[in-house]
């Protein structure tokens, strides 16, 4: 049996990142497809650890840079997904001696399996699917989040 490539997932830009109610009402709105299929996402996510150890997340939201703003969409990252977990991934990409770091994640809005009892409302759930490059606030100016072209 011959295994099949997939091919790339198309993505075009999609809303700004500002004002954030905005965007988290348009991907409560958005997360399916017109063919009912879920929709892939690239999103710039800001990462903030608990300590300088890196064990745990202390905030995690959509953006390109780190924000003292509480005007955020904070996520909580499923990553069942992913053959290596994204707290070990983070740990390796995020430069040693910085608390947060920004970069790009790929996946689905909502967690990966979708249970009737999600009782949590920390935040919104995100299934993370590949974790992409790192975000160079000074070089790179993010503005928007990326979905997939229909």
């Amino acid at each position: 049996m011959e295994m099949q490539r997939q091919k790339p997932v198309q993505m075009r830009a999609g809303p700004s990142l500002e004002p954030s109610n905005e965007l988290l009402k348009w991907l409560n709105d958005n997360p399916r497809k017109s063919t009912n299929t879920r929709r892939m996402l690239r999103l710039p996510i800001v990462v903030e650890f608990e300590d300088d150890y890196r064990l745990n997340y202390e905030r995690v939201y959509i953006g390109g840079t780190p924000s003292q703003s509480g005007n955020v969409v904070l996520l909580d990252l499923d990553d069942t997904a992913l053959g290596m977990g994204l707290l070990t991934q983070l740990q390796r990409l995020c430069p040693k001696g910085q608390k947060a770091c920004a970069l790009w994640l790929e996946g689905y809005w909502g967690a990966l399996v979708e249970y009737d009892d999600d009782d949590d409302d920390d935040g919104m759930s995100f299934s993370v699917l590949k974790v992409g490059n790192m975000i160079d606030a000074v070089s790179q100016q993010v503005t928007t989040i990326f979905v997939e072209a229909n």
